[in-house]
């Protein structure tokens, strides 16, 4: 009898033995996947924090663009306005060149009649 209950007793030690094997592999694999799990999310913070990144040098080349274009439509606006600038000058010069001209003109007429009216004397003297 006593052999029944030491083979029982036995049988009983090996069973919680199992038992507690079957808990620390359980844990064991709860600790793996409670590791496996952190790795993925991190992994996800990582992809959160690139995508950020790149979100930003998309931002960030946008607005370089913009100031681009803002500095290359205030050169076209700069150049138009040279050009009008220039325009207005030049038809300043023309207006200049007209007047003098007819500057030159009403002298050419009064030196005309000048001569007309001192040959007139002399013609009148001669009779």
């Amino acid at each position: 009898a006593r052999n029944i209950i030491d083979t029982q007793e036995a049988r009983n030690i090996i069973d919680t033995q199992e038992a507690r094997n079957i808990i620390d592999t359980q844990e064991v694999r709860n600790i793996i996947d409670t590791q496996e799990a952190r790795n993925i999310i991190d992994t996800q913070e990582a992809r959160n924090i690139i995508d950020t990144q790149e979100a930003r040098n998309i931002i960030d080349t946008q607005e370089a663009r913009n100031i681009i274009d803002a500095q290359e439509a205030r050169n076209i606006i700069d150049t138009q306005e040279a050009r009008n600038i220039i325009d207005t000058q030049e038809a300043r010069n023309i207006i200049d060149t007209q007047e003098a001209q007819n500057l030159i003109d009403t002298q050419k007429a009064r030196n005309i009649i000048e001569t007309q009216e001192a040959q007139n004397i002399i013609d009148t003297q001669e009779a």
